[in-house]
């Protein structure tokens, strides 16, 4: 039978201490909310590749889990469905939202705003599985070997998730919160990062400033895939989007051409990039490059590469550097 630990600051399997710990904190932000936490390994193994089975037996897990703590299922089938995902992380609450597509003036897109109307009162966060190891969880992160990777001593990246998804419920229990994915991720991120030193961990809150400055810098895309390019923000460098974007392309396209030099407006750049043909020989350029070589020619551009021609792209530069050198060992081995 599974044990479940209740407290007045939510549910959880077997939590370990510092679980305990910060959902006690947690419970100060939101003291009506209902909360249950699990890791992956609380819900059953299935392999889905070799599965042939329409039945997910994790699915009808977490269904068992949520008809022993609530009297009627508050969440809709598609977020049990999300939340029993491989290995993932997430947040799912009871709030209602309104969606609706409205133009970003900087990037050109039209982006997905969420609205909510009726605040969360009950929430679940998922979390990878609690054998993996700092380490692990990196490696997985970066899609790289774990033999080039490394973590911090002390840094808890099971904690770094848990609080990034516990500020997606925060923004589902407030009334009438809209933003779009950037400015919700970007929230998220520095709400564990800020949760994260308010606990005393400030291994962990650099882990998790890393980890995102390497995987925007890893990320091959242009486009969506800037919703989480927010590492002057993270770094508190910066917070305009247009300083952040302008920023992180000119660095993706210098390592892709060291003496490449983007246009002085940089509303046009980041539409350009985004929109246009112009630059995507840079960008198929940068990205036939694997991770680490992406690092080792950062590493060439910042001894040998002109100036840049933006004013945070030189700390974003070494702010990569930095964090690929306690993240990712392997690749100035």
């Amino acid at each position: 039978m599974t044990q479940f630990s209740y407290s007045s600051t939510g549910i959880a399997i077997a939590p370990p201490n510092w679980l305990q710990r910060d959902l006690a904190h947690a419970n100060a932000y939101l003291p009506g909310l209902k909360l249950m936490v699990l890791f992956h390994d609380d819900l059953p193994f299935m392999n889905r590749a070799r599965s042939k089975s329409p039945i997910d037996p994790r699915f009808d897990r977490l269904g068992e889990f949520i008809a022993a703590h609530w009297s009627s299922n508050p969440f809709s089938d598609q977020q049990l469905i999300d939340l029993s995902g491989d290995d993932v992380a997430r947040a799912e609450t009871s709030a209602k939202k309104r969606h609706e597509y409205l133009p970003n003036d900087l990037t050109g897109e039209k982006d997905l705003y969420t609205t909510t109307l009726k605040p969360a009162q009950d929430a679940i966060i998922t979390l990878p599985p609690r054998q993996y190891t700092p380490v692990q969880i990196t490696a997985k992160f970066l899609g790289l070997p774990e033999k080039l990777c490394a973590a911090p001593a002390g840094a808890n990246p099971h904690r770094a998730i848990f609080w990034h998804e516990h500020a997606h419920v925060r923004q589902g229990a407030r009334k009438l919160h809209t933003g779009n994915r950037r400015s919700d991720e970007r929230e998220a991120d520095l709400g564990s990062i800020r949760d994260c030193e308010l606990v005393n961990d400030l291994p962990t809150a650099t882990y998790l400033k890393d980890l995102r400055l390497l995987d925007t810098f890893f990320d091959v895309g242009m486009a969506k895939s800037s919703d989480y390019w927010n590492s002057l923000s993270l770094a508190r460098i910066e917070h305009d989007d247009r300083a952040e974007l302008s920023s992180l392309l000119e660095l993706k396209l210098r390592t892709a051409n060291p003496v490449f030099k983007p246009p002085t407006n940089t509303r046009s750049f980041i539409q350009s990039a985004f929109h246009t043909e112009e630059y995507v020989p840079l960008q198929l350029r940068f990205n036939t490059f694997g991770a680490i070589e992406k690092i080792q020619q950062l590493r060439s551009l910042a001894k040998f590469g002109p100036s840049y021609r933006f004013a945070h792209t030189a700390a974003l530069e070494q702010l990569t550097l930095k964090a690929a050198q306690r993240l990712v060992p392997g690749a100035f081995a």
